[in-house]
């Protein structure tokens, strides 16, 4: 099985997510969950949380109507 890279996580969440609020939160989650990954000995798997931390929210806007062109609040 192959990983998926931090580029390559990013470029999906971009793909699927245009809202730039939905953006700078998904980056925030990313730095939150390496942090926690140091902090909690896993440190070795620190870029795995930071893409798993990107990625909820390019798969939040599949339950979301209307996520991938327009904010939610719109």
């Amino acid at each position: 099985m192959s990983e998926i890279t931090r580029d390559e996580a990013f470029a999906l969440l971009k793909k699927y997510n245009k809202d730039p609020f939905h953006i700078q939160h998904a980056l925030t989650v990313e730095a939150v969950m390496k942090w926690y990954a140091r902090e909690l000995g896993y440190g070795a798997e620190e870029g795995h949380w930071g893409i798993v931390g990107l990625l909820h929210e390019a798969t939040a806007c599949f339950s979301r109507s209307g996520c991938m062109t327009q904010s939610v609040s719109s």
